[in-house]
């Protein structure tokens, strides 16, 4: 039975949308663009766009992505992996639960569950499920933990 692994990510995602954005930052936390481009950018481009792209192996699927080779395509890819995460029922489980083999996925178990990577990709998706408004500067949170 898998449901702990469901149940770690909607209590996530749930105390990812409990805070209101600080007044000041501290020096140690980073913007969802900041963590986006130094951070998921890297891991998805290593893991993910050699299939999900269109044209790819997996380019038709809900996770399609563009090659990451400028500021554009990285505001893109942040776009929509929010989409998704935000926007499907499922979206949030499948990104962390298809790269580390909970579920089916075509391209195999990419790293398991106590990875850095996906370390990284957790965080990734509980930032996606709550982002900041538009209208004010992105709320600061603590990068992921890689070592």
């Amino acid at each position: 039975m898998r449901t702990f692994p469901r149940l770690v990510t909607v209590l996530s995602l749930g105390l990812a949308a409990c805070g209101d954005p600080p007044t000041t930052a501290p020096a140690d936390c980073v913007t969802d663009e900041a963590f986006f481009a130094a951070q998921a950018a890297p891991l998805l481009s290593a893991q993910c766009v050699t299939c999900h792209v269109e044209g790819g192996l997996a380019g038709g699927t809900r996770h399609v992505l563009v090659p990451f080779v400028d500021d554009a395509a990285l505001a893109e890819n942040m776009a929509r992996l929010g989409a998704l995460v935000r926007d499907t029922d499922d979206g949030a489980a499948l990104l962390l639960q298809k790269p580390t083999g909970q579920a089916p996925h075509v391209g195999g178990a990419r790293f398991d569950t106590l990875s850095p990577e996906y370390a990284v990709l957790h965080e990734l998706v509980a930032r996606s499920a709550s982002p900041a408004p538009a209208s004010t500067p992105a709320r600061p949170r603590r990068p992921a933990k890689t070592a």
